[in-house]
């Protein structure tokens, strides 16, 4: 409901908020991005197909800073500060292509994972962006992902388009590697070896983090450091 009546092809679809009270992200192959809380009866665009939109990354924090973030498929960000209402034009601050982005609570940390080599890190919600290289390979940085407790453990996850996965305790200064497991495999695009990472909602407590690669589901549940295959 809500949504173009003809076949659809659904991108992304991100989930904002708690369980009790939550926003529900989608862009569709056509690049537009949709909006529907949990109150509403309908999907509502918010960004129209021009705008070509490739990634959606809620905060970790959306349910106290409502701030959400798309990039397109060049790598032009947008903000919204309102649960993704009304947005905010941020241009590309890294002149490169944008495959993640990772927000902490609060809004004001921003973490992209982009064409380039390295971490993108912004301290001023988006503002500026500085390039963290240290310990990381030269090559594209494909998924970045951050702990719910990032404020008190400084935890960064993220993988290159050869390497899974990199960790860094320290808010993205420095990194260290654990091998997942995951093989790449050339049966796809260099991009799509290591396609996803997620982090649980309870990473305090259960300590599980997710890896979906072209090679199979890798799961971790000591903090990354170790890794089994489920499938």
């Amino acid at each position: 409901s809500g949504l173009p009546n003809f076949t659809l092809n659904i991108k992304k679809l991100e989930i904002a908020g708690s369980s009790t009270d939550y926003v529900l992200f989608l862009t569709l192959s056509n690049g537009a991005l949709y909006r529907r809380s949990r109150v509403e009866s309908a999907w509502v665009q918010v960004q129209d197909k021009t705008k070509k939109i490739a990634v959606i990354a809620p905060s970790f924090g959306f349910a106290q800073d409502a701030t959400v973030m798309t990039a397109d498929v060049n790598g032009n960000l947008r903000k919204s500060i309102d649960g993704g209402i009304n947005w905010i034009d941020m241009g590309n601050p890294t002149g490169a292509k944008v495959y993640d982005i990772a927000i902490a609570p609060g809004g004001t940390e921003i973490f992209l994972a982009t064409s380039l080599n390295g971490i993108f890190y912004s301290n001023d919600s988006g503002n500026t962006f500085t390039n963290k290289l240290s310990n990381l390979p030269a090559e594209a940085i494909n998924n970045v992902i951050i702990s719910p407790n990032y404020s008190t453990d400084r935890t960064v996850f993220c993988t290159s388009i050869t390497q899974a996965i990199y960790k860094s305790t320290d808010g993205g200064d420095t990194w260290t590697f654990y091998d997942s497991g995951a093989k790449l495999t050339h049966q796809t695009t260099a991009i799509n070896e290591f396609s996803e990472m997620q982090i649980s909602n309870t990473f305090s407590i259960d300590q599980t983090v997710f890896l979906s690669a072209f090679d199979g589901l890798f799961i971790s549940k000591d903090s990354g450091n170790t890794w089994k295959q489920k499938q």
